[in-house]
């Protein structure tokens, strides 16, 4: 048994790597204009952030996504294809604009200091995140019955739930989940599997964590 989990963990571990930086657009649209006709410019600065912080989101879903090969009878190359295209909307209109914007926003609440976004901005912010909650399958928000999110929608949301939880430095996105769960009207057994799939993100991970220790001793 204990060499049955050393190869596991050590097949887990090669497998946990980061990705080589997600390709952008070259060009992303720098000017806002509202229906007034008033512009507001999206700095370089917050591109170049945006692109930082989105590209290091989408490498710590990767690595969560790929520690789940065999659960569920999930094929490596089945993650593996799905990780490549997580949140690859966020980086097309009409989610670009809206997300430079939210992405900056977060970063200046996080640092105390003070930002709001131009009047013009907002409902373009509010525009980019509900057609990003409605056009990907890790967001219950894109199905009319969310009982039909398959596994590895599951695996991707729990990945994407546990890599917020990563970038805050809290680990597990069980505290999350527990105060949120109820808002998108999963049935019990849906539930059960949700938290079952957090247990098990959340064992390998710390397996993992554990085995990169031992070997940097």
């Amino acid at each position: 048994m204990y060499i049955f989990l050393t190869i596991s963990v050590i097949c887990f571990s090669l497998l946990y790597v980061t990705p080589a930086p997600a390709q952008y657009p070259k060009r992303i649209n720098t000017k806002t204009t509202s229906s007034l006709g008033e512009i507001s410019i999206i700095t370089n600065e917050m591109v170049g952030y945006f692109h930082t912080r989105t590209n290091q989101h989408i490498a710590r879903v990767r690595n969560n996504m790929l520690a789940m090969v065999d659960y569920h009878d999930l094929e490596l190359e089945t993650l593996q294809a799905r990780a490549d295209l997580h949140d690859h909307s966020k980086l097309l209109e009409p989610e670009s604009n809206g997300y430079i914007w939210l992405t900056w926003y977060h970063r200046c609440k996080n640092n105390g200091t003070d930002f709001s976004y131009p009047p013009e901005v907002e409902n373009i912010v509010k525009e980019a995140c509900h057609h990003h909650l409605h056009s990907n399958s890790h967001h219950p928000e894109s199905y009319g019955d969310v009982e039909q999110m398959t596994i590895l929608d599951i695996v991707e949301m729990v990945s994407d739930w546990t890599a917020m939880s990563q970038e805050y430095g809290q680990g597990s996105c069980l505290d999350y989940v527990l105060a949120h769960i109820d808002q998108w009207g999963f049935s019990d057994e849906k539930k059960q599997l949700i938290f079952a799939t957090i247990a098990e993100l959340d064992r390998r991970i710390n397996n993992l964590d554990s085995s990169n220790m031992e070997n940097a001793l």
